[in-house]
Order: structure tokens, then sequence, then C-alpha cells
């Protein structure tokens, strides 16, 4: 019920907002890695059990997951 009240603000947020209207910041040497398709708390947790796998030598990556 909260978040049906919430709607027409929500609305008027994204309809007031350009849709490319942000700015991106390019880094240099920032690594990342993108996690899409059907995401669930098991996937992740095997995802990154594999991923932080004491055997993997440790990288500066950023994980971003996309559901």
């Amino acid at each position: 019920a909260i978040f049906a009240s919430c709607i027409p603000e929500i609305i008027d947020l994204i309809g007031t907002r350009p849709k490319y209207g942000g700015t991106l910041k390019n880094e240099r040497g920032r690594r990342h890695i993108v996690v899409c398709g059907h995401i669930t708390y098991e996937s992740v947790s095997h995802f990154l059990k594999d991923f932080l796998h004491e055997d993997r030598e440790d990288v500066d990556v950023e994980v971003v997951f996309l559901h």
C-alpha cells in the first residue's frame, strides 16, 4: 500500500529527468565485471564463491549485478 501511494511521485521524478541527462566520468584503469541474467541468491552465491576463491589471485575489480 505504501509503494502504491508513491507511484505518482516516482512517475513525476522519472518523467522530469532527461533520458540521457547524466554524466559519465571515465576513469582509466578501473576494471569491472557485469553479471546479468536470471539473478538469484543462489546464483550470486555460487558466482562469488568461485570468483573470490582463495586459489585465485586478488584482483581490483568492480562487480555489477543487473537483474
